[in-house]
């Protein structure tokens, strides 16, 4: 306890000049001198807590500092988006693609992708064909009955955008595009996994895809995660072998090669067609039927892929609480601004 510090005729013994005199909540009183210092003496005249005008200012200053800290919390320098991570294109592209993060070094974007490296090429899956895609937005709304009344009572929950059901077909008519869309089925089966084990990454769960295609406001680099994937290997159609992948070539996935007007020449043709790695046709391949019915080849570890198939898989969105709580707000997703950031 500091002694006592008697204030007499508007000056203390130090001969400081009194501002004012006030109570505190609790019945102290405060002093405050015309240096800017103040005293709390407690009803018996003992100092219960002198500040000089430093001490305030230093008080001052950490008060601004919390309150800018907590400004900062509250509002997050900007993070870079993914599509400005990947680089804008001219827009004109729109066909549908499902790809990983553009930074990942893992599945096609590993060192050594092994069956995945066609995928590598064209940065993830694109579909040679417009898939169909059903999503359903859903509004959750509980009831409540009214006595002696003919309707019900709605309270509103909450909202939330369900899975995101696609079904895509591919067609292979030579190794290259066989060697797609064993990536493809390889891709896909993939992302249902977790890291585990040997991975430098263990414990971690699935990695998310983006999906984009048709444009700015319909599917914009929408984070999801891949729930499940259906794969029905058709027997009513005929099996063509993949070849190395090594030898993949991607100019039939290149935009430019979509828009070819050019007819293509006999040389042309000869040439994908022996770069295929195909044997000649009318060959006869030495078949073996054996009592289980097992189809072997005369050439050892063959893949075969059919020349046409559907593949069926299950997305489910993901937001992160920073975004919901930060960026959303239904005056920008009703303009289509949230669109364009990966919100659906």
């Amino acid at each position: 306890m500091a002694e006592n510090n008697t204030i007499v005729e508007g000056v203390d013994q130090t001969g400081n000049p009194v501002q004012s005199v006030d109570f505190d909540d609790d019945g102290n009183i405060v002093t405050t001198f015309q240096d800017g210092s103040t005293q709390v003496q407690d009803e018996d005249g003992n100092i219960i807590t002198v500040a000089s005008q430093s001490d305030l200012d230093d008080y001052q200053e950490s008060l601004s500092n919390d309150y800018n800290n907590a400004q900062n919390i509250k509002s997050p320098a900007t993070q870079t988006g993914v599509s400005e991570l990947r680089g804008s294109g001219d827009g004109s592209d729109w066909r549908v693609r499902l790809r990983l993060a553009p930074q990942s070094n893992y599945l096609y974007n590993a060192s050594d992708p092994g069956i995945l490296s066609p995928l590598k090429t064209t940065d993830g899956i694109i579909f040679p064909y417009v898939p169909k895609i059903d999503t359903v937005h859903t509004a959750r709304y509980s009831s409540y009955d009214l006595p002696h009344s003919n309707y019900r009572g709605y309270f509103y929950g909450g909202s939330n955008q369900e899975q995101i059901i696609i079904n895509s077909t591919f067609t292979a008519q030579d190794t290259n595009e066989a060697n797609y869309l064993l990536a493809t089925i390889h891709f896909l089966r993939s992302c249902t996994k977790m890291f585990y084990g040997q991975d430098a990454q263990r414990g971690t769960p699935p990695p998310l895809v983006f999906l984009s295609g048709m444009g700015d406001y319909q599917y914009n680099e929408h984070p999801c995660v891949v729930s499940n994937v259906n794969i029905n290997l058709p027997d009513d159609v005929d099996y063509i072998e993949a070849g190395d992948v090594g030898s993949f070539n991607s100019d039939f996935m290149s935009v430019k090669a979509v828009r070819s007007t050019n007819a293509p020449t006999l040389t042309n043709s000869l040439s994908r067609l022996l770069g295929t790695g195909l044997g000649f046709g009318g060959t006869q391949e030495t078949v073996t039927y054996r009592s289980e019915t097992v189809y072997q080849a005369s050439r050892n570890g063959t893949t075969r892929v059919p020349t046409q198939m559907s593949i069926y898989f299950t997305l489910l969105p993901i937001q992160t609480r920073d975004q919901v709580s930060n960026e959303y707000s239904l005056k920008d997703y009703a303009s289509g601004k949230l669109l364009k950031k990966g919100f659906h």
